[in-house]
């Protein structure tokens, strides 16, 4: 779902975060069943490779004022 979505989005020409680009296979197995905690520690890393792309994203293209 989330990659038509994403689609639709490049296909309108909206500004969107295209790259780095994440997909997160068999994501059930890297949560914590009772906490609920991220434990796997390669999907940390590119979560945070993708908040540090799209806090400069924001930064170059959000509105100023």
């Amino acid at each position: 779902m989330q990659y038509d979505l994403r689609r639709m989005m490049v296909f309108l020409d909206a500004m969107t975060l295209n790259k780095p680009e994440i997909f997160v296979g068999n994501c059930a197995s890297k949560f914590d069943d009772k906490t609920g905690e991220l434990k796997d520690d390669a999907t940390r890393n590119l979560l945070r490779q993708q908040l540090e792309a799209f806090g400069k994203f924001i930064s170059e293209h959000g509105r100023k004022g």
